[in-house]
């Protein structure tokens, strides 16, 4: 397999307010670079309207006073862009408040509103603003949702068919647990369910048939109000001993939040731990990848394609391994309307530093050569999203010099960059 590889060059200050730089073309491909002095790390792009498009990115803050003592805050910020890639106005933070602290996860469209999950300490937390990052809604103020016991962590966004608000994450029940997780057999899927109207919580779910799961749960793009796709990894805990995980996708009733239906696929894609999910338009057939690891320091992308019209998940293909040369893991997946499919992931390199990973299945299964996108320090891949002009726009994070910023790559419609 050949690889192409695109080295970022930067010629920009860190100590500067923002950078928007390597500008390659301000037509179908370029690839810049949003940030300034404070450590900021990209969470996902949605496109707001035809001209105009979201970046989400978490930020460090100023240290300010919580009871009594100082500590460094996390906001969310927003960075909007047009189609070329050039940003529209001030990046604006959120949520107002100065002990307010925020890492978002996801972000949600849904009529003239955004809806983000993310973390708060300990606790699931909600922000909702307008379109321009605004919180103007007096109802629907910041709120965090606690469990008793237990760290809650929020993965994803989501609204039912009856216009509830669901947030999708895991419960930690790890004693010396931090936001980001805890050991392996304490990580449990859950889900809220939330008033849209003024973000009050109604119920919560765990899922898991009983001991043993080990997993999250994050609602798939593309799923709109119709379905709520969960997924996760499942071990088997056996006097203490973890097995390897499998593929773990539960379908869930977004009311109720019940589980009916799961697909573990053990015999043809063990080993593999789901990462991302896309339903394809027709709303009868899903994409989903995983990371596969096939040595204890390789990890090879797997694509699974899912037959979800009925109750229940069945293997419309067999699975296609994408990554062969390096040791990739995978981020986003989704696909256009010709049907080529796109996965971006984080391919490790000692050497030159982590880089973005794309590559392109054509409808008619032949492989394009992969991306590579890299060359400034370490880069992590963070998701895809369909342009609308056709191409792809690939979302990440770059790492250098003690400072992180945030990556817009656009690749055409024919998956090159020139």
């Amino acid at each position: 397999m050949m690889i192409k590889r695109v080295v970022l060059g930067v010629f920009c200050l860190i100590t500067i307010l923002s950078c928007q730089k390597n500008d390659f073309s301000k037509e179908e491909v370029f690839i810049k670079l949003y940030g300034n002095s404070l450590n900021q790390e990209a969470v996902k792009i949605i496109a707001l309207d035809d001209e105009r498009y979201a970046i989400l990115a978490s930020s460090e803050t100023k240290k300010a006073e919580v009871d009594g003592e100082l500590v460094l805050l996390n906001k969310g910020v927003l960075y909007f862009v047009d189609e070329s890639g050039n940003q529209l106005g001030n990046e604006v933070y959120f949520p107002s408040g100065d002990s307010n602290s925020f890492t978002p996860t996801d972000v949600l469209k849904h009529g003239d509103n955004l809806y983000f999950s993310g973390f708060s300490e300990k606790s699931m937390a909600i922000v909702k603003t307008d379109l321009n990052g605004i919180e103007s809604d007096s109802k629907f103020k910041f709120k965090t949702y606690e469990k008793e016991n237990a760290v809650t962590v929020a993965n994803t966004v989501f609204i039912s068919e009856s216009n509830e608000l669901i947030i999708s994450g895991y419960l930690d029940t790890t004693e010396s647990t931090s936001q980001s997780g805890g050991d392996l057999g304490t990580r449990t899927p859950y889900s809220v369910l939330l008033d849209i109207t003024t973000g009050d919580f109604l119920k919560g779910n765990t899922g898991g048939s009983g001991a043993g799961l080990y997993g999250e749960y994050k609602s798939v793009e593309g799923s709109g109000t119709i379905y709520a796709y969960l997924m996760g990894s499942e071990y088997s805990l056996t006097d203490g001993a973890s097995s390897s995980p499998d593929v773990l996708i539960e379908k869930v009733d977004p009311l109720d939040l019940n589980l009916y239906d799961t697909y573990a696929n053990n015999s043809i894609v063990s080993d593999v731990v789901g990462k991302g999910g896309y339903l394809l338009p027709s709303k009868i057939e899903m994409l989903m990848v995983g990371e596969y690891a096939y040595t204890d320091k390789l990890k090879n992308i797997v694509l699974l394609t899912l037959d979800v019209s009925g109750d229940g998940l069945i293997d419309k293909k067999d699975p296609i391994y994408l990554s062969d040369e390096y040791s990739v893991s995978p981020e986003g997946v989704t696909s256009d309307s010709e049907g080529n499919i796109v996965v971006v992931g984080t391919a490790e390199d000692d050497e030159n530093g982590d880089q973005i990973y794309f590559r392109m299945l054509r409808a008619n299964g032949e492989m394009e050569d992969a991306l590579l996108f890299g060359g400034l320090g370490d880069e992590q891949a963070v998701g895809v999203l369909n342009a609308n002009d056709g191409g792809f726009l690939l979302l990440g994070t770059s790492g250098f010099e003690d400072n992180k910023m945030i990556n817009l790559v656009k690749v055409s419609k024919d998956g090159k960059i020139k």
